[in-house]
């Protein structure tokens, strides 16, 4: 209507729903900071606990950039029986010790990518809404 189009790609993402992740600024890596759904089975069968920090993905070092695309991107789509390994640091003692957290992922759910395109010939709506903006 106002001389954009809106395009969605659909891609799967492994269900992580049910956890609160945060940033240590110490360590410079996410940590899950709560677990709000402990009856997700993914996260069961992980044994992903409180406190933990996330270190590595499949063999990807995780970092702040990378983190969204971990779980699943349009480059990086999930699905079920793909194989999980998931590295995190777990203070045990007074120190991290690093802990390998493997299962398969048994549920995945869609997600989108969004993208906006001007419109090569708008129509005369949009010009119009165009130069009342």
């Amino acid at each position: 209507m106002i001389g954009l189009n809106v395009e969605s790609t659909p891609y799967q993402i492994a269900d992580v729903s049910g956890i609160q992740i945060g940033f240590n600024s110490t360590t410079f890596r996410l940590k899950i900071n709560k677990i709000t759904n402990p009856e997700n089975e993914l996260l069961k069968n992980l044994g992903l606990k409180e406190g933990d920090e996330l270190v590595s993905f499949n063999g990807v070092q995780i970092n702040y950039m990378n983190a969204p695309d971990i779980f699943g991107s349009p480059k990086n789509q999930m699905k079920t029986g793909d194989n999980l390994e998931l590295v995190v640091a777990r203070a045990s003692g007074g120190k991290d010790e690093k802990v390998t957290l493997k299962t398969k992922i048994n549920k995945t759910k869609t997600d989108y990518e969004f993208s906006l395109t001007e419109m090569k010939n708008p129509d005369s709506g949009a010009k119009l809404l165009e130069t009342l903006g």
